[in-house]
């Protein structure tokens, strides 16, 4: 079944919902990098308090394309009045699922900033819910001022801390913090260059978002097999994590 094909089934019985209010599609659509390998990232506005009746019927409603052989909905969400239901059908290609999120209508935000999300595509708004805005300036800058000022504190702790597992010889200990903190509050700062206003996107859309040879760099730190791998790099991470700091908004 083509992906018009399911999205004008979904659409078409979801929008017979009364606590349903609108649907847009996000994701890789949204963002313009749709390709075959994408899942559909299908949004609602709801009625506030609908999300365990909504829910259920997206079970039922998603059923109509395909047997459902998988279902997730994460028991800690992303953000304030916002619910979501993962599906695999059955009989369709391994890469594939749907990702059904919902935002209460009376959701402090709805999360549709261009330069964080695309342009939503509305697919069904009959009260005009769905208004596209732009990141705000001085909030988001206070976001990152704090971000700032936590790695500030925390890289040299962290650091410290792969570099005493090393000595210790103990490999995955050093690794696990190495890839997950070390690289990952590197990968921020270099967010903070080059995707501003998604730099705490942490290791999503790198391949896009990063020139090559930030990325090639960065690929090339994490194929280490040994603690000595791990300490050449964390030297030269930690000198350039030092001058990004330097460089960076005042605390």
């Amino acid at each position: 079944m083509e992906r018009t094909t399911i999205l004008n089934l979904l659409v078409s019985e979801f929008s017979k919902i009364p606590e349903i209010l609108s649907i847009f599609e996000g994701g890789s659509t949204a963002t313009g990098f749709q390709d075959q390998y994408s899942d559909i990232d299908l949004n609602f506005i709801i009625k506030d308090g609908a999300q365990i009746q909504v829910l259920a019927q997206v079970s039922r409603i998603c059923g109509l394309v395909a047997p459902i052989e998988h279902e997730w909905i994460p028991q800690i969400q992303m953000w304030d009045k916002f619910h979501q239901k993962f599906l695999i059908l059955k009989g369709f290609p391994h890469h594939f699922f749907l990702d059904v999120g919902m935002f209460e209508e009376s959701a402090p935000h709805h999360y549709l900033e261009i330069e964080r999300h695309g342009k939503a595509i509305v697919l069904h708004d009959p009260k005009n819910l769905v208004k596209l805005e732009n990141v705000a300036p001085d909030h988001h800058a206070e976001k990152i001022r704090i971000r700032l000022n936590t790695i500030r504190g925390s890289y040299p702790i962290l650091s410290r801390v792969v570099y005493k597992e090393c000595l210790r010889g103990h490999y995955l200990d050093a690794f696990g913090f190495y890839t997950s903190r070390i690289l990952g509050m590197y990968i921020e700062l270099l967010g903070l260059k080059y995707r501003r206003e998604r730099f705490d996107f942490g290791w999503r859309y790198l391949s896009r978002d990063l020139p090559k040879n930030e990325y090639d760099q960065i690929s090339e730190w994490t194929k280490v097999v040994s603690c000595d791998d791990i300490l050449k790099n964390l030297s030269v991470i930690d000198s350039k994590v030092e001058a990004i700091l330097n460089e960076s908004e005042p605390k």
